[in-house]
């Protein structure tokens, strides 16, 4: 369902002004520039898939954020913010403050458009910032820094490490690193890879500039070193799988969806009781979509910031 000027109170003038940027691009190739010069016109349902990716969040990431991470009433950053939809979510979900940073300028331009048509310019921030190893924040700013369905446009690996490693720089001492949405590069032609191989030859695809996934252990590589910890779930029910199993209640399945469904959740549950126990691995590092959240060492968790 797109996100509608009448229904959700939005500046139709902005909204619109956000749509035309869409149909030329924004949001497409992570890589575009305005202008046209390489960022393709969207095609029918990226244009629509645009228009609802708030939607989107809402429904598929916020829960998580909402319930592990605690995000309501905090700073948060947004690495990659793309168009500007997880952050306007974020701000819908209760966060004070979201600032956003994005290395294409016609998805920045985008992400502009969009808080004004959702009347936020008072409490999301975007920056357009080309290279994003090296943030334009002081450290400790922040009480979260998230990044979702980002770093499979991030093909090489030390390019990767070092965003991680920038975005745990900007939070502070108890805040958190968050990655989501992103595919799992242990699944072969999983999510978001360019070609089937990608997660297979993760060098070489790095090489060709493939989109490929990532996977749990390489975040933790980054970030454990620097002290950071796995934020684990308080019990079963704010696992993924548990939220997966909270949305496909809500929707009417046929008889063979609701077999793959039952399947599916059985062959976790034991994936979880056998290799996730033994290794300590979260059950999200064999799920189609890496959602993780590690905390920096620091201050306890409950504590107050003081930064905007």
């Amino acid at each position: 369902m797109s996100e509608s000027p009448g229904a959700q109170g939005l500046d139709p003038q902005a909204w619109e002004t956000f749509c035309e940027l869409v149909r030329r691009g924004a949001g497409v190739c992570d890589a575009a520039e305005p202008g046209g010069d390489g960022a393709p016109a969207a095609d029918e349902e990226t244009y629509d898939y645009q228009l609802s990716l708030v939607e989107h969040h809402r429904a598929n990431n916020i829960p998580f954020l909402v319930e592990r991470c605690g995000l309501p009433g905090k700073a948060v950053l947004e690495f990659g913010s793309g168009t500007g939809a997880l952050s306007v979510a974020l701000i819908e979900a209760g966060a004070r403050a979201v600032t956003g940073v994005e290395p294409s300028r016609l998805n920045h331009e985008a992400s502009l458009w969009r808080k004004r048509a959702h009347r936020l310019d008072d409490r999301v921030e975007f920056h357009h910032v080309d290279d994003t190893s090296r943030l334009p924040f002081a450290d400790d700013h922040f009480d979260a820094s998230v990044c979702s369905s980002v770093m499979q446009c991030v093909p090489d690996g030390e390019a990767r490490r070092r965003i991680l490693v920038e975005m745990h720089r900007v939070v502070r001492p108890g805040g958190l690193v968050i990655v989501c949405a992103s595919g799992n590069g242990l699944i072969p032609a999983g999510p978001h890879s360019t070609r089937w191989w990608s997660n297979l030859a993760p060098g070489r695809a790095a090489q060709r500039g493939h989109l490929r996934g990532i996977t749990y252990w390489e975040i933790r590589r980054a970030l454990a070193p620097l002290g950071a910890t796995l934020v684990r779930p308080a019990d079963r029910a704010d696992s993924e799988i548990a939220r997966w199993h909270r949305r496909a209640a809500g929707r009417r399945l046929s008889g063979a969806r609701r077999a793959v469904h039952r399947a599916t959740l059985a062959a976790y549950a034991l994936l979880e009781a056998t290799v996730c126990r033994a290794t300590g691995a979260p059950i999200e590092a064999f799920t189609p979509f890496v959602t993780v959240a590690f905390r920096k060492r620091g201050a306890a968790p409950g504590s107050t910031s003081t930064h905007g």
